[in-house]
């Protein structure tokens, strides 16, 4: 009794449920991805790579790397009860991409970094960043609700940064 209408779109070579992997989550073009208890783990780069429109959802996913989410232009990210734990960057987001996180623990030298008309959202998570935790730049939007924020929050005059 299976149920399984295909979804179609888009497919990630290496990601599935409950997979591990070393080679990045790279999302690409409009479509929607889902991954579960899925494992990321890369040495070099961002460890996923969300651009033009693709809206990624990650659930219960560890991302461990140099660095974590990065979004250009107009990707979109969700993602429920996970960590990124990285060197680098946790979440870059550019142009008009967007993130909300959920239950998600971030730690680097760098937590959250965002250009353009960017929006981060995160939500009852955390915030360890060594040097800056918020780094908010042209029009860009950070709103953190119940996030433990570790580091320095840098702004441009343009950009918004709210702490609830």
């Amino acid at each position: 009794g299976g149920g399984g209408g295909g979804a179609g779109g888009i497919e990630i070579p290496g990601i599935g449920v409950g997979t591990t992997s070393n080679q990045p989550l790279e999302c690409v073009g409009p479509g929607s991805v889902i991954r579960t208890n899925a494992q990321v783990n890369v040495t070099s780069g961002p460890a996923v790579i969300v651009r033009n429109g693709c809206q990624l959802r990650l659930m219960n996913t560890s991302v461990r790397g140099k660095d974590g989410i990065r979004v250009e232009g107009d990707g979109e990210v969700t993602m429920v009860n996970g960590s990124l734990d990285v060197e680098g960057t946790a979440i870059y987001a550019s142009g008009t991409g967007t993130l909300t996180l959920t239950n998600v623990e971030l730690s680097g030298k760098n937590g959250i970094a965002t250009e353009g008309t960017a929006q981060v959202r995160t939500i009852n998570g955390g915030i360890r960043a060594a040097q800056v935790a918020i780094d908010a730049r042209g029009d860009s939007r950070v709103t953190t609700t119940n996030t433990d924020v570790t580091g320095r929050v840098e702004q441009d005059p343009t950009a918004t940064v709210r702490q609830r």
